[in-house]
């Protein structure tokens, strides 16, 4: 988890994949055993994840995560110079728990 807020029991996942493996599920695989992770052994309630517009991968990743997307950030990143938006997803716990079965661990 990239960021844990305790009093609220919110964590922000990030994640990156050299390019020589993309592709292989490595991301998907990785981000669900530590989503997971944070709301079995942390107790959190949310998990939220954003990625870059033009990121059509990560934006997959979350999906298949059962992540749902709220919105837009405008110019939320400084990144080489430049200001970027930001495409926000997030999964509550109960959602989590849910779709466990179906969607995480076929």
């Amino acid at each position: 988890m990239s960021r844990l807020t305790t009093k609220h029991r919110c964590a922000e996942l990030g994640f990156g994949i050299r390019r020589d493996l993309w592709g292989q599920g490595l991301a998907t695989e990785a981000a669900r055993l530590i989503v997971d992770f944070g709301f079995q052994a942390l107790g959190l309630h949310r998990v939220t994840a954003g990625h870059h517009p033009d990121n059509r991968a990560s934006a997959r990743v979350l999906h298949r995560l059962g992540m749902t997307r709220e919105g837009r950030l405008r110019e939320s990143l400084l990144a080489h110079g430049r200001w970027r938006d930001s495409i926000i997803y997030a999964v509550l716990e109960h959602e989590w728990a849910r779709d466990a079965t179906e969607q995480h661990f076929p």
